[in-house]
């Protein structure tokens, strides 16, 4: 009975410790008490003469944050830090006692230090084991537990070292050292989850201000302006770039704008290869993190990828899984592009940057760059308690969340970047891209309206014009005809050439109007050919000579020495050619001189028409080339047109892959220069 109920006492005792840290979770504990008690019943209760926890920081490395059982081991170990690689190496020697891992001392030998320091004033096992006894425990033994979330992502270790009794443990004590492990895991996942609550729920109200700032207007400029500073303060960052990349449809539309506002412009060199990541990685559904070399001399780049993630197993799943590190890259543009970036963080003290691609659908339209100096951000915040930090594993270039979406989600990134951060960054450039496509829209909607205003004069100016234009010779001819009708053998000889004329009149009109359709119409094709420049300025001056002769202007060709070959369609560059010489010759009073010639460059053909003639007003310049636009001089006026002559012409050689420019003075003539690609066939 007395054996009993001492049984029963133990029991109980060893148990009370576990019910207390129970409690204190329970009633919402905070942290650093429930692993200090944890440490001590692992330490009193196990009966080890130190126990000590350490938690996995977003560095990826392990620190001892609570020591029990000696108050010099406390001293010497809290804040030793341990890369996690370096304890893994260890941790692949153990033996599993259960989720317990051991290493014998021997296998140790050959590794480096771990952190676990010898303590003087530990105390002497109370009962010394024999030298020969199997279960001896040997300075060099090391036994740790990890600590684990309930999905089993690593989180820390439980270390225990110098059993009291100077035996290896039992399988009643391993079980009591793996119950303080869990305990402890879950004191750690609560506070990782508590601190992951918080910032979800932070940058998510984050977001949501962001993105209905963003939607309150509808200019794409304001959109960027108004969103940046509040990206600032919602991520951490010291410096922010949002740019938009102009449309194709819009230009004019690019813009940028920098919190703080005082920097200077970014240089050209690393917008382009901004721009170009920025699309690369809209189209790859990823972002990039980037940061400078602890030496300040290299940049690293990791691509992260916001919808997959990949779990590492540690010690070959014994001791859990870690999130997957990014394989980090540097190949960052060209040489000059690597240096302008490098020295563009340098200048403004930077050391991380991330990006996030901006745009809607498919469509690429710019990019929000945060940057930050060392030491800020994420890396150092406190969870509640005291334990500086939420947890997760970095590595080289920072974790992604587990793929099922378990676990916690504050695993950091390149320099401290954490995954809700990567994740809101994405979500506030996606929120800025749909509302620059908004505004987009609505720039192009009001383009439209404004195409619309502009065909709907367009058709009044055609339909007042043709009219007018048609109305008036065949009112002549009308009038004419009536006398030839009253007296056939009467009628006077000129009767007839007013309705010949007035007929051609028309017909030149409605040739205008066939020809001004074709080249307006998409689908309307021409063939090419082989054309000699210098036989169309041939014969154009031919054709209007007689003309210029009966009104006294001189019309002259310059000699040039032969062919001229060009590429393109015979009777639309002749007409080119007809129409300038020909209001040349009508525009030039009697006394003045008409010359035409043809010249040649390494890669073009010039054809050009120089007058002494009314010449054109500035004013009327710019709308020259215009359909159906008609001069403000009265005395340009009095000569008949259609004022579809020059906008036929801009057309056919805009078609050709030329260009025309005036040179004119009113009073003091004009010069016309066609200028055309030499020929491709």
């Amino acid at each position: 009975m007395e054996a009993t109920d001492e049984t029963a006492r133990t029991v109980t005792g060893d148990l009370r410790p576990v019910y207390q840290i129970m409690r204190r979770l329970n009633l919402g504990g905070d942290v650093a008490s429930v692993l200090d008690a944890v440490a001590e019943g692992a330490a009193a209760t196990v009966g080890f003469a130190v126990a000590a926890i350490s938690y996995l920081r977003e560095d990826a490395t392990l620190e001892i944050v609570s020591v029990a059982g000696s108050a010099e081991a406390r001293e010497q170990l809290v804040g030793t830090l341990v890369p996690l690689a370096l304890m893994e190496e260890e941790l692949a020697l153990a033996d599993a006692w259960g989720s317990l891992l051991f290493i014998p001392a021997e296998r140790l030998a050959d590794l480096p230090t771990d952190g676990w320091i010898p303590v003087a004033d530990a105390a002497a096992p109370r009962d010394e084991p024999s030298p020969d006894d199997p279960d001896r425990w040997r300075p060099e033994d090391t036994l740790r537990a990890p600590l684990r979330s309930p999905e089993g992502e690593l989180l820390g270790l439980l270390s225990v070292d110098l059993p009291l009794d100077g035996r290896r443990p039992d399988a009643a004590r391993r079980e009591q050292l793996e119950m303080y492990a869990d305990l402890a895991g879950i004191a750690l996942g609560n506070a990782r989850r508590a601190v992951d609550l918080a910032e979800q729920v932070r940058l998510g109200a984050a977001v949501d201000a962001i993105n209905s700032e963003a939607v309150a207007s509808l200019d794409a400029a304001q959109v960027v302006d108004r969103a940046t500073a509040s990206i600032a303060a919602a991520l951490r960052s010291d410096w922010v770039r949002v740019r938009v990349v102009g449309a194709g449809a819009l230009p004019g539309t690019d813009h940028g704008a920098r919190f703080p506002t005082g920097h200077a412009e970014t240089p050209a060199p690393v917008v382009a290869w901004a721009t170009r990541e920025a699309c690369d990685h809209w189209a790859a559904g990823t972002v990039s993190l980037t940061t400078v070399s602890a030496d300040g001399a290299m940049l690293t780049t990791h691509t992260r990828h916001l919808d997959t993630a990949t779990r590492r197993p540690v010690a070959g799943g014994a001791a859990g899984w870690v999130s997957q590190p990014l394989s980090p890259r540097t190949d960052i543009g060209d040489e000059a592009e690597r240096a302008a970036v490098l020295a563009h963080l340098h200048g403004n003290d930077l050391s991380s940057m991330l990006m996030a691609p901006m745009g809607a659908g498919t469509d690429c339209f710019g990019y929000v760059v945060l940057a930050r100096r060392d030491g800020a951000g994420t890396g150092d915040r406190a969870v509640p308690g005291a334990v500086p930090g939420a947890g997760g594993v970095a590595g080289d270039g920072g974790a992604q969340g587990p793929a099922d979406g378990a676990g916690s989600g504050a695993e950091t990134g390149a320099a401290g970047w954490s995954t809700h951060e990567v994740r809101a960054a994405s979500q506030v450039a996606r929120h800025l891209g749909q509302a620059v496509l908004n505004a987009r829209l609505l720039e192009r909607e009001h383009v439209l309206v404004e195409q619309l205003e502009a065909l709907d004069v367009y058709k009044n100016d055609l339909i007042s014009t043709v009219s007018h234009e048609l109305r008036t010779p065949l009112t002549s001819i009308q009038g004419h005809l009536e006398l030839i009708e009253d007296d056939p053998a009467a009628a006077p000889a000129a009767s007839f050439q007013v309705v010949r004329r007035n007929l051609d009149r028309v017909l030149s009109l409605i040739d205008d109007l066939l020809t001004l359709k074709r080249l307006t119409d998409r689908e309307a094709t021409s063939e090419a050919a082989i054309v000699d420049l210098h036989q169309l300025a041939v014969d154009a001056v031919a054709a209007f000579r007689l003309h210029a002769q009966e009104d006294g202007v001189r019309l002259v060709l310059q000699p040039h020495g032969g062919p001229l070959l060009i590429s393109g369609d015979h009777d639309e560059l002749e007409r080119v050619a007809l129409n300038l010489v020909g209001n040349a010759v009508k525009y030039t009073p009697a006394g003045g001189e008409v010359s035409v010639s043809v010249e040649r460059s390494e890669r073009f053909v010039r054809f050009v028409c120089r007058d002494t003639g009314l010449g054109i007003s500035k004013p009327d310049q710019e709308e020259l080339f215009t359909e159906f636009f008609r001069s403000t001089n009265p005395e340009a006026l009095a000569r008949p047109g259609t004022g579809l002559g020059l906008s036929i012409v801009r057309r056919i050689v805009q078609r050709h892959g030329g260009s025309i420019r005036l040179e004119s003075e009113l009073g003091e003539g004009s010069t016309f220069t066609v200028r055309l690609p030499l020929s491709r066939l």
